[in-house]
């Protein structure tokens, strides 16, 4: 089971292709010198950069001080540009990347970053809107260890608590990385999603055949177990005049809800706290906004082997703003005694019981078989049976 995703940085969730380029090739012609000398110097000192040995300025100063035209401007004017091109890489992040970074937090999965970058490049990392989203960042210039040394990739999963084999490795193959990901026992996967934008001498690695690969960076959740992965929800029951605002699920045909009637809410978005996504989810679906609501339990929803869900249930009696119409299906006040006899879920009858007999805060877990019947329900840790059952 997969329990971890661990990316590399360029050319996986970002792209130094993206805006302006500043390569090798650039610094020797602001510098008026052959761009092949330069390169060879350059790339002699490129390890020393990248586990820490030399910041940008220093490599810079040596190489320089290598082909006799050292200045301090000069060295002053290269790292600037460097900077300048970084910038446009890290002030446009894909908004793919965040998606793809968001979905995996709202899997409960642990993020990894291991990552063979200069000191300049590290500065940007730390600074950009990515790294909150990694529990663990092995950044080479910090570490003293790069990609491919099996040591960074066995430090990372010691780090996250996991095996090797518990984690998927993303990486554009820059730097023989997903070789040595396989090697220590990782499954990896090729990112291609920004090959057609390197040019040469700088695509960092070409289509690997050996590897599976992910033309698109959500494609990387198709390498995950989806079985295994708990979504997490709310459920909201406006309450007026004896009467509960009822969701009839009529607009989607591919909806697991299709022709019941339930409550109001959705998906946790990255970072929310329960009550910060009923409050977003009410409003979206009814224009309403919450002024007071009660939460009234946990519902665990498991439905065949595939779906699991941890939904957090209220109820609410105080709004302002005016209903309007839901695209996920009709909003209709139906009075409560009525609602039981909706087309509901089953297991929903057990806990609009528990809500009109105002049952303290419960664990409420309704298992369903995979044609919709209920199999079990288990109220605070015990097992029901019985008419309410």
């Amino acid at each position: 089971m997969i329990k971890a995703v661990i990316f590399d940085m360029f050319e996986t969730l970002v792209s130094l292709f993206q805006g302006k380029t500043y390569f090798g090739e650039n610094i020797a012609a602001d510098l008026g010198v052959d761009p092949q000398l330069f390169r060879r110097e350059w790339h002699a000192t490129e390890h020393a950069r990248t586990v820490g040995e030399y910041t940008i300025e220093e490599g810079l100063k040596l190489t320089l001080e290598k082909l006799g035209i050292y200045t301090e401007d000069a060295v002053r004017m290269a790292a600037e540009k460097r900077k300048a091109a970084l910038n446009d890489t890290f002030s446009v992040i894909p908004p793919e990347s965040l998606a793809l970074l968001k979905e995996l937090k709202r899997r409960g999965l642990k993020i990894g970053l291991i990552t063979n970058t200069f000191s300049d490049e590290r500065d940007f990392i730390r600074a950009s809107e990515l790294f909150p989203f990694f529990d663990e960042a092995f950044i080479s210039y910090e570490k003293g260890l790069s990609k491919p040394d099996p040591a960074i990739y066995l430090g990372m999963t010691e780090a996250l608590g996991l095996k090797p084999e518990e984690c998927l490795y993303v990486g554009d193959g820059g730097s023989k990385e997903l070789y040595a990901a396989r090697d220590v026992g990782m499954k990896a996967v090729q990112a291609t999603w920004f090959y057609a934008m390197a040019f040469e001498p700088h695509i960092p690695c070409h289509p690997l055949p050996e590897f599976e690969q992910a033309a698109k960076p959500l494609d990387i959740l198709n390498f995950l177990d989806p079985a295994r992965v708990p979504e997490l929800t709310t459920l909201c029951y406006l309450e007026k005049e004896g009467q509960y605002l009822m969701l009839h699920r009529v607009k989607k045909e591919k909806d697991i809800n299709r022709d019941k009637y339930i409550g109001v809410g959705g998906h946790f978005e990255y970072g929310e706290s329960p009550d910060e996504c009923l409050k977003r989810e009410v409003l979206e679906e009814t224009g309403l906004t919450l002024l007071s609501y009660r939460a009234r339990g946990i519902v665990t929803f498991r439905y065949g082997e595939d779906v699991t869900e941890y939904m957090h249930l209220y109820t609410a009696d105080v709004w302002e703003g005016e209903l309007i119409e839901c695209d996920e299906g009709e909003l209709v006040w139906i009075d409560i005694d009525k609602v039981p006899s909706l087309p509901l879920w089953e297991g929903d009858r057990i806990f609009f019981k528990l809500l009109a007999e105002e049952e303290p805060f419960f664990s409420l877990k309704l298992v369903y078989e995979a044609d919709g019947r209920l199999r079990e329900a288990v109220l605070n840790g015990k097992t029901m049976s019985g008419p309410s059952f």
